[in-house]
């Protein structure tokens, strides 16, 4: 266990330090950032039609628990048809702003090395004995995490495909550096006695 922990510090370390690079250093994310023509405009309009804070759509979600037979089918062919025609917005709105960057970079370090924590869990139930075979494994987990928790976002609320591939990259880079790591010490993760 001593050894997993060990493993899933380092890893998580080395996967922070890679979103670190790719954000901070690399340009590609900055790059695909845009800026509203009138950000202090845009703040007044959210934050007059906001009433607390979460997470807003246009269109906005139909709320069918107030209306019955016809009246939710109108309701949502118009949702329909306004995400058909445009604009669609996903907002997440904190009113009262978030956490200090410290903070901020404290906390994703900590996630980081919860959820490599994870993926070592895991992995220690295998039996895979090439050293290959050991950073595919963690290779395979991002892909894996990217399909059904990054792509999703591409298809339901419009993310650009850019920043979806981004940050696919992200996590499949920082996942395989982490496992370059820990596949050199097997004993540390596969403790489940299957190694051959």
């Amino acid at each position: 266990m001593k050894k997993m922990l060990i493993g899933g510090l380092l890893g998580g370390a080395v996967i922070f330090a890679w979103g670190m690079f790719s954000w901070m250093v690399l340009p590609f994310h900055m790059q695909t950032m845009n800026n509203f023509k009138d950000e202090a405009a845009v703040q007044t309009t959210i934050m007059l039609n906001v009433s607390k804070a979460g997470v807003y759509g246009i269109p906005g979600c139909p709320r069918h628990e107030t209306a019955s037979g016809e009246a939710q089918n109108v309701l949502k062919k118009k949702a329909m048809e306004q995400m058909a025609k445009g604009p669609v917005a996903y907002v997440i709105v904190s009113p009262n702003g978030i956490a200090s960057f410290p903070v901020l970079m404290l906390r994703s370090l900590a996630i980081q090395i919860v959820g490599l924590l994870l993926v070592i869990l895991l992995f220690s139930q295998t039996s895979i004995s090439s050293y290959l075979g050991r950073v595919l494994f963690f290779t395979t987990f991002a892909a894996a995490a990217s399909v059904v928790g990054i792509v999703p976002c591409w298809n339901w609320w419009g993310f650009p495909v850019v920043d979806t591939l981004l940050e696919a990259a992200d996590l499949l880079i920082g996942y395989t550096l982490a496992g370059l790591l820990i596949a050199r010490c097997s004993e540390c993760c596969q403790t489940s006695g299957k190694k051959k």
